[in-house]
């Protein structure tokens, strides 16, 4: 095991032990040299907020993103703002951070939603300029957003700049002329030239391609902000803990196995890796804990963790082929995340030999060949 890797193994025994400040030390020992892995303030997120120090958790959760994009791992960073956005509605700035990680990929669609949704906070919160720069931005990426260049001439009002508004209802109502909706276009048009000035203000960018549709809606539901974690949450979870232990026994091995699933769809990794942590000790559960455990890491951020996890599944005796498709499958993805396609291929081809049909392995194994 690396130098690296054992810390982190150190650092998360002391996390589930509760030792958070400990935890802390020794994931500051990996921040000494040049090259420091984006997981490291990710997990140190973690801990911080574990701990209830939530604005020195959030400044870590950025400076994985931020790290993260850097090394053009999106997914990764677009994980961490989702989390930031389970743990705190009100971090509007996650919304901007998802728009832009979008739009670094091409994904204009995606990105529009979440600077819209940023942009509206922040028109609710008074702050006209950011949304302006919002506004501005996805009207950049995708000039036919109609009713966003008339959202923007709205901001533009407000903020007395007379002469971009008009241009922005200029600009929006031949987008409506091209597209057949002749009284909405007449009606911006009066409306700017009630503001005075003249003619349109030149420059304005204005095309219907790739707009899709004359009406964009803002998007006030997203994948991964359907349950909102309130901000106490470990007073609450503390507590149904302490239920929990009186509930079911050490031996119930089905039920903590049961409860580590629960605890994954809430989002509580940590608490998860500790139920799976006593299910495994069943001969019936331990591969299938030992998936779930790694699963956890790769949620986590800490694919290297989640590789080792499922390496030391594969190692254990007295299973079945079968048994160990979970695991081969899981850690064929963990393999894929860190690059190392020609593993993840081996993997792959492994679980197709036993069992074709295995979820999409197939797929995969194809995909991952050809490129």
């Amino acid at each position: 095991m690396s130098e690296a890797l054992e810390i982190r193994r150190r650092a998360h025994d002391h996390v589930q032990k509760g030792e958070l400040d400990l935890a802390l030390e020794e994931y500051g020992r990996l921040l000494k040299g040049d090259d420091v892995d984006p997981n490291v303030y990710n997990l140190m997120g973690d801990v911080h907020f574990k701990k209830g120090e939530e604005a020195e958790a959030f400044h870590q959760y950025n400076e994985a993103v931020r790290r993260y994009a850097k090394d053009s791992l999106y997914s990764n960073a677009i994980a961490v703002c989702r989390k930031m956005l389970r743990l705190d509605a009100a971090h509007i700035d996650a919304y901007r951070l998802l728009g832009d990680l979008y739009l670094e990929q091409g994904f204009g669609g995606e990105a529009v939603g979440y600077l819209l949704e940023y942009a509206g906070k922040l028109i609710e919160k008074g702050d006209l300029d950011r949304a302006a720069d919002s506004l501005r931005k996805i009207i950049e990426s995708a000039p036919g957003r109609v009713k966003v260049r008339e959202q923007l001439a709205e901001v533009y009002t407000h903020l007395g700049l007379k002469d971009e508004a008009r241009s922005e209802l200029f600009a929006a109502s031949e987008i409506y002329e091209e597209t057949g909706e002749k009284e909405l276009a007449e009606r911006l048009k009066a409306r700017a030239e009630e503001m005075g000035g003249g003619p349109a203000v030149a420059g304005a960018d204005v095309t219907v391609e790739g707009h899709g549709s004359s009406r964009v809606e803002i998007v006030h539901k997203r994948i991964g902000l359907a349950h909102h974690v309130p901000l106490k949450i470990e007073e609450v979870l503390s507590s149904f803990k302490e239920e929990i232990k009186k509930a079911i026994g050490e031996e119930d091995y089905q039920c903590h196995y049961d409860l580590g699933i629960s605890y994954i769809d809430l989002g509580f990794f940590d608490e998860a890796l500790a139920e799976f942590g006593v299910s495994r000790k069943n001969s019936d559960l331990a591969l299938r804990s030992i998936e779930m455990a790694g699963r956890c890491f790769m949620e986590k951020g800490d694919v290297e963790m989640a590789i080792e996890e499922l390496n030391a599944g594969l190692d254990m005796e007295g299973h079945s082929e079968q048994e160990y498709l979970g695991l081969r499958y899981s850690l064929a993805l963990a393999l894929e995340t860190m690059g190392q396609k020609a593993r993840a291929v081996e993997h792959f081809e492994e679980i197709c030999r036993t069992d074709p049909d295995f979820r999409d392995a197939r797929t995969r194994m194809e995909q991952l060949s050809k490129g």
